[in-house]
C-alpha cells in the first residue's frame, strides 16, 4: 500500500511540472469566476412588456407570468415606449 500512495505522489508532482495540466486544472476555475464577477445579474433577467390599456386581458395575464407588464393609455403611448432605447416590447390590440 506504501508503494501504491508513494508511486501516486510522484506522478503528481511529475505531473504538476508540467503547465498545461495546472493549466487544465485553475482555468475552468478562473474562468467561473471571472463569468460571476462580469455577469452577477444573469440569475435574475425578467422580462418587460408594455401593453395598451383595452387589450385583451388574455395578453396581460399572460405576459405577467414572464415579467413585468406596463399598461399605457393609448396605442401612440405604447409605440413611443416601445421606440425608446432600451429593447421592450409593446403589444397594441
Amino acid at each position: 500500500m506504501k508503494k501504491i500512495i508513494s508511486i501516486i505522489k510522484k506522478d503528481f508532482i511529475l505531473s504538476l511540472r508540467d503547465n498545461i495540466v495546472v493549466y487544465i486544472m485553475v482555468a475552468p476555475l478562473l474562468l467561473a469566476l471571472a463569468l460571476r464577477m462580469f455577469l452577477p445579474s444573469v440569475e435574475e433577467i425578467k422580462l418587460n412588456f408594455v401593453i395598451e390599456e383595452n387589450a385583451a386581458a388574455f395578453y396581460l395575464e399572460t405576459l405577467q407570468q414572464y415579467g413585468d407588464v406596463e399598461v399605457l393609455p393609448h396605442a401612440e403611448a405604447v409605440k413611443e415606449r416601445v421606440g425608446q432605447t432600451d429593447a421592450i416590447p409593446g403589444i397594441i390590440e
